[in-house]
């Protein structure tokens, strides 16, 4: 090839890079919103799925970094600390085989109360450990709760599969 030829030559493919640069982008942008669609049938589904009043229990620790909705229940005195009163705050977090349940959801928050609290007290020089039935109850982002669900595999598993079955019944449903 001669100078003109290479010139020409290498003019071309950049200007073929130029095209499919384009075409990715278009590509990309309709990927992007392909992903929205998909994220936002997935919310939709899982508000559908959430069953309230189940009670579920919790396998490893998990903060839901929600606010207490019930504390006019709560005994305090504003000029002692929350340590020294019998506070019925409590924390949105959570760990081994505490027990908790949806009472109340919407499109972008759940209620979740919780049935069974595990915590050590320092008694007598030894840790013992107690079981309360709190019933604190959490206002919480349907994304924590939604976050916290899909960890556990076998949550994930039916989830999935009532997907599947919901969509073969609409289907068949929408043929007749």
């Amino acid at each position: 090839m001669n100078y003109t030829e290479l010139k020409k030559e290498i003019n071309f493919r950049r200007s073929k890079i130029a095209l499919l640069q384009k075409e990715m982008f278009e590509i990309s942008k309709e990927l992007n919103k392909l992903d929205q669609q998909l994220r936002e049938s997935e919310q939709e589904f899982f508000n559908e799925y959430l069953q309230l009043e189940e009670p579920i229990t919790i396998k490893s620790f998990f903060d839901f970094s929600g606010i207490q909705v019930n504390e006019k229940n709560a005994e305090t005195n504003p000029s002692q600390s929350r340590f020294q009163t019998n506070s019925k705050y409590w924390a949105s977090s959570f760990s081994n085989n505490d027990i908790i349940k949806i009472i109340k959801k919407n499109k972008k928050s759940v209620v979740i109360e919780c049935i069974k609290k595990h915590y050590t007290k320092w008694e007598d020089g030894k840790t013992v450990q107690h079981v309360i039935n709190p019933k604190s109850q959490f206002r919480v982002n349907i994304d924590t709760i939604k976050t916290f669900l899909t960890r556990d595999k076998i949550w994930m598993d039916g989830f999935n599969t009532w997907i599947q079955r919901k969509q073969a019944l609409d289907e068949l449903l929408n043929n007749k």
